[in-house]
């Protein structure tokens, strides 16, 4: 399919050829106008702009300047954004739909699909033929049934947990699945070797499924998961909620170029420094600074603003901040870079020996930093501390304001497993600066991931989380957010990082047999099949803690 800028170019050469009768005349003029419009926006051009451009061809304005001027048009520019999505979503949908067919060919007849049997059966799928229909053909396929009849393949010899991971990988390019996948997995096919082709069937169906609701789909940012539940908060439910505590609509409040100044002294100690990356933050600026500077323990820390080539004018604010808080540092980079290259260039000036990220959309209680390095202070195992916050749907809302709305993550106590499954240290955690030595820096080829990314580094290198029961930070839901607006690449970058992660982090003994995950605890393999293998361990500690009080009852009776 041409792409937006094929389809202008080769407009334009055909306008250079036509531009001696095309100009003979205001009707010729009003054709080729009307002809670009259709191909730069998709529709008539109205009248008003009809007459304008008419008007500037009769004056001699080249045809390439009113091209120039349509093709920068607002509406233009989002027109291309929208094509551009919907080439990605068909070449996604078509690659995963040529994967599928793959995945059937490797299960049914132990090799890849030619190419003229793999264009087949995509285009088939394309065009919305039944995955069970494909199945069956390739199933029942002579060469197939050969197969079947006389090989015995190697997912035969393996488990039921090691088929659903291997089973994950191949259905999801770029990635895997979480433990709980593979427990539920594992329990469907309870040891039924004939259960994996119904499980292959269910999977393609369920994934290729999602992949056309998610195109059909349109995109809401203000609807957002709540981590740690299977909530959403959407507009509405907020409007709701706000409309019930009779809570009034925040108004955004302009930047002063000159401040009421606070007495300040910073006191030579740094304990936290926070990091921040800017870019098109001029809207939140002046709230961010004054919600930092704010911290009750701002005396013994600093701020560091690495600018990634904003094109607005945030750095009179902050320079203006600078005046009274001498620890804000400041630094521009002069083209455009990643919210973990700037992250990782922070990192490396910081002077405070614990780290924290700092959003400038979010908000921060004013004593946030301090609960946070108290519990890094007393607890020397811990690495980094997380906790849970409270969601925002508006900027300038405070943060007592947020709070009383009570929209909340409820985060577990991290673990491999909950770590695989989502990414619970994602607002405004706190490390150690010393974490950086042992595990790197932020993996700068993700965009919008990286954290935790870096988060499942952490884990696997063996370092502990820590969380504090206390919710001190709001995150705001902005639609124009580097993950939550249309193109964020945090799917795919998912999708990478369990591909990474999962055959790391997943426990060997989660992919055992039934009958090896008894062999392991010396136990029968008798329990009930729907059961998972954690199910199995807490009635075997329950067994021995009526062992134990039997015994203890039998040594009493018998003093």
């Amino acid at each position: 399919m041409a792409t937006s800028f094929e389809r202008i170019s080769r407009l334009m050469g055909a306008a250079r050829r036509r531009l001696a009768a095309a100009l003979a005349d205001d009707a010729d003029r009003a054709t080729l106008v009307d002809l670009v419009y259709r191909h730069c926006l998709g529709r008539e051009v109205d009248p008003v702009r009809l007459r304008h451009f008419t008007a500037q061809l009769r004056k001699g304005v080249p045809i390439s300047r009113v091209l120039q001027e349509i093709e920068a048009s607002s509406e233009a520019q989002q027109g291309r954004e929208n094509l551009k999505r919907d080439l990605e979503r068909r070449e996604t949908l078509q690659r995963d739909l040529a994967l599928s067919v793959e995945v059937i060919f490797q299960h049914y007849c132990g090799r890849a699909a030619d190419p003229e049997a793999l264009r087949f059966y995509t285009e088939a799928l394309r065009t919305g033929t039944p995955f069970s229909q494909i199945l069956q053909d390739v199933e029942r396929s002579p060469e197939a049934q050969q197969r079947r009849r006389g090989v015995v393949g190697d997912f035969d010899e393996i488990s039921d947990g090691e088929f659903s991971l291997i089973l994950a990988e191949l259905l999801f390019e770029h990635g895997s699945a979480t433990p709980k996948k593979i427990d539920h997995w594992r329990k469907f096919l309870a040891g039924d070797r004939a259960k994996r082709i119904e499980l292959v069937r269910i999977l393609i169906n369920a994934y290729i499924g999602g992949l056309r609701r998610e195109a059909a789909e349109l995109w809401d940012p203000q609807r957002c998961g709540v981590l740690g539940t299977e909530r959403f908060l959407t507009t509405a439910v907020w409007q709701e909620k706000r409309e019930e505590l009779q809570l009034a609509e925040a108004e955004e409040r302009s930047a002063s170029p000159v401040r009421a100044r606070r007495p300040f002294k910073h006191s030579g100690n740094y304990i936290v420094t926070a990091i921040a990356s800017l870019y098109k933050g001029q809207r939140f600026i002046e709230n961010f600074l004054d919600n930092i500077t704010s911290q009750t323990i701002f005396d013994c820390c600093e701020l560091i603003i690495i600018d990634a080539n904003s094109p607005e004018r945030e750095e009179e604010i902050i320079a203006d901040y600078q005046e009274t808080y001498p620890n804000i540092i400041y630094k521009r980079i002069n083209y455009q870079i990643g919210v973990y290259d700037a992250w990782n260039i922070a990192a490396r000036l910081a002077r405070g020996r614990y780290l924290t990220n700092t959003n400038v959309d979010d908000l921060r209680r004013r004593d946030s930093f301090h609960i946070q390095a108290s519990a890094l202070d007393r607890n020397p195992s811990a690495d980094v501390i997380y906790q849970d916050f409270f969601y925002s749907l508006d900027p300038f809302l405070n943060f007592d304001e947020v709070a009383r709305l009570g929209f909340k993550s409820e985060l577990p106590i991290i673990t491999p497993n909950n770590l695989l499954a989502f990414n619970s240290p994602h607002n405004g955690p706190m490390w150690r600066k010393a974490l950086h030595e042992d595990v790197g820096l932020f993996d700068t080829s993700y965009k919008s991931a990286g954290d935790w990314e870096f988060w499942l580094r952490c884990i696997w290198k063996g370092k502990n989380f820590l969380k504090v029961n206390i919710p001190h930070v709001v995150y705001y839901q902005n639609p124009d957010g580097l993950s939550t607006r249309p193109d964020t690449r945090g799917l795919d970058e998912s999708r990478r990082i369990l591909r990474l992660y999962s055959r790391r982090l997943i426990s060997n003994r989660l992919l055992l047999s039934s009958q090896g995950f008894a062999d392991l605890l010396g136990i029968s393999p008798d329990w009930d099949q729907s059961w998972s293998y954690y199910d199995v361990v807490q009635r075997e500690l329950r067994r021995l803690g009526e062992c134990d009080r039997l015994a203890l009852t039998d040594h009493c009776h018998s003093t």
